[in-house]
């Protein structure tokens, strides 16, 4: 237990030197943008009657992605399904898939992304007025036009305040740094990838579904022209198992 607490604790304080990351990169000029993400979020225990199973976790995440203008508004989409294991009251591992499929610019033509993911989930403190918790993962990326595999670090801390508003109205705070740890031609020289910031609400409607609405901000750096992404995000949470794991935008 000791050893996953202390390695997130060290991941969460390199995100919080990273928390205000998007100057760090100076780039000639910032195009920014307005996008719309819609997901669909399963996660519960596996089901099964075997006590020594129930440690065993389960996701599927469904999310489209449409920017607000152009002639296709339809952008990108992400299918990610993955297995996990709880540890610990408070710790879970976790080995999972992502199929991405992103369009091209303005055209008919999409890149398609396959991607493994390796994920370690702690819940740092837990207290009737807030949570904190943080998420690590490595992902292998690889783009079925290149054939070299693209590895990449990301690190998300994400503050829950139960009682801040109300009992039905959760407000949520995630910051999510990514890092590439190598440079294929599809990825770029850029080591700092990009960082989102998300700012929400949780909304439970019933012992197994959750609603979350929000604004998500996503900055990419670049030499030439960064971007910066405003972003509507909304989601459907079910846990059949009624374990919701808190896990905003994806």
């Amino acid at each position: 237990m000791l050893l996953p607490l202390r390695i997130s604790c060290l991941s969460a304080l390199l995100a919080l030197c990273f928390l205000t990351g998007s100057p760090l990169v100076q780039a000639d000029d910032v195009e920014e943008s307005l996008k719309f993400w819609y997901r669909l979020h399963i996660t519960s225990q596996a089901p099964t009657e075997f006590d020594d199973f129930n440690r065993f976790l389960y996701l599927i995440d469904l999310q489209a992605r449409f920017k607000d203008s152009g002639e296709y508004l339809f952008e990108q989409a992400d299918v990610r399904t993955a297995l996990g294991y709880q540890t610990h009251q408070r710790v879970s591992v976790w080995l999972g898939y992502v199929w991405r499929p992103t369009r091209e610019g303005d055209t008919s033509h999409f890149d398609y992304e396959n991607r493994i993911f390796q994920q370690l989930s702690v819940a740092l403190f837990e207290h009737p007025r807030f949570t904190l918790d943080t998420r690590t993962r490595l992902e292998e990326r690889k783009d079925t036009d290149c054939a070299t595999w693209a590895w990449r670090f990301r690190q998300k801390l994400t503050l829950t305040l139960p009682q801040m508003i109300h009992a039905k109205v959760i407000p949520i705070i995630t910051e999510e740094i990514f890092f590439n740890l190598n440079h294929p031609d599809w990825v770029g020289n850029q080591t700092l990838d990009r960082n989102r910031v998300f700012i929400g609400v949780l909304v439970p409607m019933t012992e197994t579904v959750t609603l979350e609405f929000g604004y998500l901000n996503q900055y990419i750096p670049d030499p030439g022209t960064s971007q910066v992404e405003h972003i509507i995000y909304s989601a459907v949470n079910f846990s059949p198992s009624r374990k919701h794991i808190i896990d905003a935008y994806g």
